[in-house]
């Protein structure tokens, strides 16, 4: 029996390597956090790998097949994507901060203001999904019950 080659257009290959590699990477440097080797660039790197890996899973599954890229940029997961990834951020600090061995804390240095940030990316997040749907209600094209 001839096996079955899954053909990835050039994009979605991308996308699926760097997955993979933010994964890979997400889990080696959490892996040192766990064995004891927590230092500040690893806590850092393993963070943002995880960001981003949530962000490019949250893109792929948002992508259709045979959708173009305007069509794609005008449905809105890129705000989707990039609230996504600001909440996976928020969570994994509050996580961090709650062991007192790694010295993380959101009161003090450059995480200070990270509430505000987040803050406003999700305020824009909804402020703007609100005023699309509005917009939407008002030119006719659907209802409020999504119809």
């Amino acid at each position: 029996m001839p096996s079955k080659i899954i053909a990835l257009s050039p994009p979605r290959l991308y996308v699926s390597i760097a997955l993979i590699s933010t994964l890979a990477a997400s889990i080696a440097s959490f892996t040192l956090v766990m064995l004891g080797w927590a230092t500040v660039s690893l806590l850092s790197f393993g963070i943002v790998s995880t960001t981003l890996f949530s962000f490019l899973l949250t893109l792929n599954f948002s992508w259709k097949n045979g959708e173009s890229k305007d069509d794609f940029l005008k449905r809105g997961p890129l705000r989707t994507a990039i609230a996504t990834s600001f909440t996976v951020a928020y969570l994994l600090l509050l996580a961090l901060s709650t062991n007192a061995q790694l010295s993380v804390s959101l009161n003090n240095g450059w995480l200070s203001n990270f509430h505000l940030v987040y803050l406003f990316v999700i305020g824009f997040y909804f402020v703007t999904a609100s005023v699309e749907r509005v917009v939407d209600i008002v030119k006719g094209k659907s209802s409020l019950f999504g119809s």
